[in-house]
């Protein structure tokens, strides 16, 4: 069975982005069509459960890489 972690990792860095840099967001062509407020690194965040009671009315991206030293 797998451990499931409710909230918060050790080291995470959480960020919610200045309202002047989501004015930016807007005008670049990459980011224009997304509505970008918060953004993060989450360093081990295997077995990551996060349950909503009543969901959300937001949109969650999650981009996952996986790295190995040489």
């Amino acid at each position: 069975m797998t451990e499931k972690i409710a909230d918060g990792f050790k080291n995470e860095k959480a960020i919610i982005l200045p309202y002047n840099v989501r004015d930016y967001l807007k005008t670049n062509d990459v980011t224009r069509y997304l509505h970008v407020t918060h953004t993060g690194y989450y360093l081990g965040a295997k077995c990551h459960f996060r349950k909503r009671k009543n969901g959300t009315d937001q949109d969650i991206l999650s981009f996952l890489s996986f790295f190995k030293g040489l």
